[in-house]
């Protein structure tokens, strides 16, 4: 017999799926299974009572074993026992509920007044929201009264700043004028000077003089009119930089139409590849024909720029030892990349084009998919990229994609995963210029899937800065094309494929 002791106190005050948690944890010693919970809960929904469960648990062969003391609980199940027998326990079930009746309708009543006040406090309640939603909207309409203040003064200040513009014009060519006339009596000074030097050496010593304080006064001069053009133009270049930012925020008058005729794209693509100009593009593999958008649209020396940012965040060590992948390497810009840092790179694309050209440089590079890639290889490594990838693919592809590099790195490994940045309109305007383009990912869906794949310690890095002069609004992270999930390979077990 144990020395623990109970009572049915110790039961009361929890919810069901505590209570049968704690009744099998405290008379027998152990956790309820699955359908051993079930089997209890359904028993208290359809009306037993918790004495008759916790002494069918203390009265069982297990329970008898154990001995658990629960005080008051012999008595009261003996009871909820006897309210089980088919006939006596409808009579007593009957009686009990006789004698209950009055505290029921009391319970009832105070039940209905408590609720009549709950609604009576949700009215009030309503009634507070209600102002105060007025008087926000109130505040609201008030604000937007300022911005449209704020919009005219800025088109005024504009106005202001061209009539500002014009002044400088004017003061720069004023001092033009002023530097001619200071170097033409310049010019003057120094023919009375040789005229000076022929008189005698009293005349000449009282000249020197008047010419040496003439010449200090064209000095001033000269300084004087070095100082207004150069404000001058220091005036012109804010007035043009507040005129491109006003603009930015205020275009200017559109008409109804607006042409634009640019230089022949195509031809851009074949003077690039050397393709001769009666070449039908159309004729052409659909690899070699995105291999061609691809050198009019994606600059590769801007790609490398922007992707050597990456090594600050790879594990040189792990890289170093395991070697480094980047899946859908396109033309090898980061492969070139960490091959200048020392690291061994394997490369995976599915496009031969610019795959001979990395060969030959002496690259690993493979022509496959990458789905079919990471299924077949066994390798491990110690770091990998997508970079410009995932919007090529499907969700269900890119999970795919992900749980995949999770079995193919070490743990610690570093991952990258680069795409066009949908919360810039800039970016998202130009995404389906790419007809291979699925849909963009914004980045807090990118950062969970990645997570879910197996990876820690996740970051997100904005970068590809947009024109300059391109508005985007208040939101900082509009103002970059592009950006990457920088993840860690976990050390648990990755997620099944």
């Amino acid at each position: 017999m144990s020395d623990r002791s109970l009572s049915l106190r110790d039961f009361g005050d929890t919810d069901p799926r505590q209570f049968v948690d704690a009744a099998y944890a405290s008379i027998l010693g152990r956790a309820p299974t699955d359908a051993e919970r079930k089997q209890m809960l359904d028993a208290l929904l359809t009306g037993a009572t918790r004495p008759l469960l916790l002494g069918t648990l203390r009265y069982s062969a297990e329970g008898r074993q154990r001995g658990i003391d629960v005080r008051g609980l012999h008595t009261r199940y003996l009871i909820q026992r006897v309210f089980q027998v088919p006939a006596l326990g409808y009579a007593l079930g009957w009686a009990s509920a006789l004698l209950r009746l009055p505290s029921t309708l009391r319970f009832f009543r105070g039940a209905h007044e408590t609720q009549v006040l709950r609604q009576s406090l949700v009215h009030q309640q309503y009634i507070a929201e209600h102002a105060s939603i007025a008087q926000q909207a109130a505040d609201a309409g008030r604000r937007l009264a300022n911005v449209d203040e704020r919009l005219a003064a800025s088109e005024h200040a504009l106005v202001d700043t061209a009539h500002g513009l014009d002044d400088a014009n004017r003061a720069a060519e004023n001092a033009s004028r002023m530097a001619a006339d200071a170097n033409r009596t310049a010019a003057t000074l120094s023919q009375a000077l040789a005229d000076l030097q022929q008189l005698n050496s009293a005349q000449a010593a009282a000249f020197q003089r008047i010419t040496s304080e003439l010449a200090q006064a064209l000095g001033a001069v000269s300084t004087n009119v070095g100082n207004a053009m150069f404000e001058a133009r220091a005036v012109k270049e804010l007035a043009e930089r507040t005129r491109v930012r006003v603009d930015a925020i205020h275009p200017p008058p559109l008409s109804a139409t607006l042409e634009m005729v640019g230089s022949p794209l195509a031809d851009i693509a074949r003077e690039r590849a050397e393709i001769p100009p009666d070449a039908a593009l159309d004729s052409l593999s659909p690899h070699k024909r995105y291999s061609l958008f691809e050198s009019v649209f994606y600059d590769s020396a801007t790609v490398a720029a922007k992707q050597r940012i990456y090594l600050d965040y790879v594990d040189r060590a792990r890289a170093l030892e395991s070697g480094f992948i980047d899946l859908g390497c396109g033309r090898g810009e980061l492969l070139h990349i960490l091959r200048a840092a020392g690291i061994e790179s394997v490369g995976v694309d599915i496009n031969p084009e610019g795959l001979g050209q990395l060969r030959g440089e002496g690259f690993d590079v493979i022509e496959q998919d990458i789905v079919d890639y990471l299924e077949s290889e066994q390798r491990v490594f110690g770091g990998a990229a997508l970079l410009q990838v995932a919007e090529h693919l499907t969700a269900p592809q890119l999970e795919r994609v992900l749980t995949l590099v999770a079995k193919r790195l070490v743990p610690g490994a570093v991952l990258i995963v680069e795409t066009p940045n949908p919360l810039s309109p800039f970016a998202l305007g130009t995404f389906h210029t790419d007809p291979t383009h699925v849909d963009p990912i914004p980045p807090e869906r990118m950062r969970y899937a990645i997570e879910a794949a197996g990876f820690e310690r996740t970051l997100t890095l904005f970068q590809a800065r947009i024109p300059e002069g391109q508005f985007a609004g208040p939101d900082p992270r509009a103002y970059y094309a592009d950006y990457a999930i920088v993840g860690y390979r976990s050390s648990k077990p990755s997620p099944a494929v």
